[in-house]
């Protein structure tokens, strides 16, 4: 019987100076635990599992937040990255190189339909074959389903929201060597094609259709909001993902899931000057 087994034995041992033991040596172990940890959940009796669980949690968040701050604090800040930890936070057994993969076949996909055109016309034929070759569209029933914020899931069902949807285009697009970027518009990110002939904005939220920017700032009127010119610039990477979180963040809130909440606000606290991780 391995150590790790042994220690799992006694994760509902009646002492609870020995199960705080046992779960000190298991985070000593870290993510070399999880496998048999995760194995040994299917044997266990409910109470156990319930135990193991709470130390599979333990431990993957841990390592999580490892890589989520080595993402958010180095430069440049890498986007595709740090949405697939975003995943992986709901997702533990994610395997990211999978949807990677997924990203190269989808760019592989549309490179011929891309070279076909020039200019702009790339950018707007790039969002064209994402939402009518491969189906990619908004949620409009269920916009506040957290799935929508979760990369594997969006590929999965070809379902998300403005920046969800925006940030696949955005990924493919970087595969094909083309000068796009999100766009962080309040209210409803969108992306952008930005090249020497000029830029085009891009709402894969609504099927790849091309807004003007006149109408980006008659919308924002419209809301209310003064139509300030960063916002139409290329959004940094860090400012999508921290925008990503917040949708899950307000998702969380809204279901009065209080673990999730405290969370997400550990993890967005130290790059967010509008977080309070004290909240």
């Amino acid at each position: 019987m391995s150590e790790i087994e042994s220690l799992v034995r006694l994760l509902d041992d009646p002492d609870r100076a020995v199960q705080s033991s046992v779960r000190a040596r298991l985070e000593e172990l870290g993510r070399d635990a999880l496998p048999k940890l995760r194995s040994a959940r299917a044997a266990a009796d409910a109470d156990l599992r319930d135990q193991i669980d709470e130390v599979v949690h333990d431990l993957h968040l841990e390592d999580l937040q490892q890589a989520w701050h080595s993402v958010m604090g180095s430069t440049p800040v890498d986007l595709e990255r740090g949405a697939f930890l975003i995943a992986l936070y709901r997702y533990p057994t994610l395997d990211i190189p999978t949807y990677q993969q997924q990203l190269d076949d989808i760019a592989e996909e549309a490179r011929p339909r891309v070279a076909s055109e020039t200019g702009l016309m790339q950018g707007v034929e790039l969002a064209r074959f994402l939402a009518d070759d491969l189906g990619f569209t908004g949620n409009r029933d269920h916009y506040y389903d957290p799935s929508n914020s979760y990369l594997n899931r969006v590929l999965d069902r070809r379902l998300g929201i403005p920046i969800s949807l925006s940030v696949i285009y955005v990924l493919v697009g970087q595969r094909l060597d083309l000068p796009v970027a999100g766009v962080n518009l309040p209210a409803h990110f969108l992306a952008k094609y930005e090249g020497q002939a000029g830029e085009v904005f891009l709402d894969p939220f609504n099927d790849g259709e091309v807004i003007s920017k006149e109408s980006c700032v008659r919308f924002l009127l419209k809301a209310g909001i003064r139509p300030l010119p960063f916002y139409f610039r290329a959004a940094p990477p860090r400012d999508v993902l921290l925008r990503m979180m917040r949708n899950l963040l307000a998702v969380a809130k809204e279901a009065g899931q209080t673990q999730t909440v405290e969370e997400l606000t550990a993890l967005m606290a130290p790059y967010d000057p509008e977080i309070d991780a004290s909240d």
